[in-house]
Order: C-alpha cells, then sequence, then structure tokens
C-alpha cells in the first residue's frame, strides 16, 4: 500500500469501490450467468441450448478472469524490481502509468484468470449449474469443451490478454502524466504534469468495462472455434 501510495495519485488507503465501478466490473458477468441459467431450462438438452450454455459461459469466465486479471496485476505489479513498459510502445515508464505491464504482472494476469476459471469450474461442478448440467448435444466436436483443462487453459488466457487488452486501452486512450510537484502519476492534464502517454478519452471505469467486454467476446469465439 505503501509503494502504491508513493507512485498513484488516485490511492485512497481504505478507498472504497463506487458504484459505477462496481457496475462497471459486475454488469457483464451477471448479464452471462442470467443467459446461462436462462439456456438450461430453455429447450432441455437440445443442440441450441447447449450451445447457449456454452457461450454464456464461456463470456461469464472471460468478463471475470479479465477483471480479476486486472487487479491482481495492478497491485502485484507493483512490487516489480523491473520498471514498467508501456505496452504500446515498450518505453520504460513510471509505476502507476496506465498502460505500464511487467513480467510480475502478466504472471499476476495468468493466476487471476487460472483462478478464476478454477473456482467457476468446481463451484459449477458441485451446484450442477456448470458443465455437469450441460448435455453434449452438439456432438463429437464438443467433448474438449466438458473437460476441466479447456476452461482452465481459457481462463489463464483470458487472464493474460484481457490484462494486456486493457492495458493497451490505458496506454492510448487513459491520460497518464508525471506531476513533478507531488513526484507521482496523475489521471488529469494540468501545469507542471508531463504527458506520458495516452489521451483524455475515457475513464478507468470505462476501461475496465470494455477490456472485460472484449475478453468476453474473445472467450466465447475460442468456444466455437473449439466446437468446430
Amino acid at each position: 500500500q505503501e509503494k502504491k501510495a508513493a507512485c498513484d495519485a488516485s490511492f485512497r488507503l481504505g478507498g472504497q469501490r463506487g458504484a459505477s465501478q462496481v457496475l462497471c466490473n459486475s454488469a457483464g458477468g451477471a448479464l452471462a450467468a442470467a443467459a446461462a441459467a436462462a439456456a438450461s431450462t430453455w429447450a432441455g438438452s437440445s443442440r441450441h441450448a447447449y450451445l447457449l450454455q456454452l457461450l454464456a459461459w464461456s463470456a461469464f469466465l472471460g468478463h471475470y478472469a479479465c477483471c480479476c486479471a486486472d487487479t491482481w496485476a495492478s497491485e502485484l505489479g507493483m512490487l516489480s524490481s523491473s520498471p514498467p513498459r508501456l505496452v504500446s510502445s515498450w518505453a520504460r515508464v513510471p509505476p502507476g502509468t496506465n498502460g505500464g505491464v511487467t513480467l510480475l504482472g502478466l504472471a499476476a494476469s495468468a493466476a487471476g484468470g487460472l483462478c478464476m476459471a478454477a473456482v467457476q469450474w468446481a463451484g459449477g461442478c458441485v451446484s450442477g449449474e456448470f458443465m455437469g448440467g450441460l448435455q453434449p448435444a452438439a456432438g463429437p466436436a464438443a467433448a474438449a469443451c466438458h473437460g476441466a483443462g479447456f476452461w482452465l487453459a481459457l481462463g489463464t488466457a483470458a487472464g493474460v490478454g484481457g490484462s494486456l487488452v486493457d492495458s493497451l486501452l490505458g496506454a492510448t486512450l487513459q491520460y497518464s502524466g508525471w506531476c513533478s510537484t507531488t513526484g507521482r502519476v496523475v489521471a488529469q492534464a494540468a501545469p507542471g504534469v508531463q504527458a506520458i502517454s495516452g489521451k483524455p478519452v475515457l475513464s478507468n471505469n470505462q476501461v475496465n468495462a470494455l477490456a472485460a467486454l472484449l475478453t468476453s467476446a474473445g472467450c466465447m469465439a475460442a468456444v466455437v472455434v473449439a466446437l468446430r
């Protein structure tokens, strides 16, 4: 916390999550879960219901794998002994810069995505609402989508991919500047602030929501490819 406070002007000790932040990090996952629940009662074990369930659960995993990976990368990446590099240009930037990545942060992203996949798989198998409740109505091509390995790999890839997408959006569509007065990275241009990267187009919450949406779409595309 001390290290993060020293380089990030937006850090607040004991700060609470705002309503918009909670909504951006949960709405997509909630919609995907609702779609999966609807599909489970829609047409029994029909092919279309099965496919919809697979797509909904993959979107759910993509959303939360991205959110978890971004959080773990941001919090643990601060501990890296190597300076972060801007994902859009690979230039060295100060810690706390939007779009800055480290190897430790990327490893944390992979771990976050894997963790979310493991929790989703275990919880779903216990409840019967995840893979245990899906019927192989789509034929032999769907066999791989029933294995834990597929979903753990998908979650890990979603964690790393989602974190990189979030970083790329942050590096280009979020403003980061260096305040010489405070010696910290700031998110708004002002006198005495030297621009580092990005344009003031999106807020941090908007970047998180967009990255999660794109990651969900990528996971659904991966399932479609696996079913071919």
